[in-house]
């Protein structure tokens, strides 16, 4: 038995729930690598400064070219439309990085006063 096998037989990918839970799986696991660990990793690196060049880098050029690996392994899976699985892909992937911004930004709102 493959990897591929494992995948669908532990998510149980005939069915519309277990292709759910796989998907969602998935980007819990992107989100949390790609924004959580390495930024912080990326923070500790850079002496705590949330941000500077590396950090924007990372943000918006890397961790969005590494994320289409995911639709690619979930059309190794299982069979979906591939345009619905891109266009959703491509949207959650743009909202995620400025959500992230949103949210430090208004940290540093309701922190500090004001810039």
């Amino acid at each position: 038995m493959n990897k591929i096998q494992r995948i669908q037989k532990l998510f149980n990918t005939d069915k519309w729930l277990g292709r759910t839970l796989l998907i969602l799986f998935l980007y819990i696991i992107y989100i949390s690598i790609c924004y959580l660990l390495i930024p912080f990793l990326i923070m500790f690196i850079q002496n705590f400064n949330f941000g500077g060049i590396g950090f924007f880098i990372f943000l918006f050029l890397i961790a969005p070219i590494f994320s289409y690996y995911i639709p690619f392994l979930i059309l190794k899976i299982f069979k979906i439309n591939k345009f619905l699985l891109y266009l959703f892909h491509t949207i959650l992937i743009i909202l995620i990085p400025f959500s992230l911004i949103i949210f430090i930004l208004s940290n540093m709102y309701l922190n500090f006063g004001g810039f």
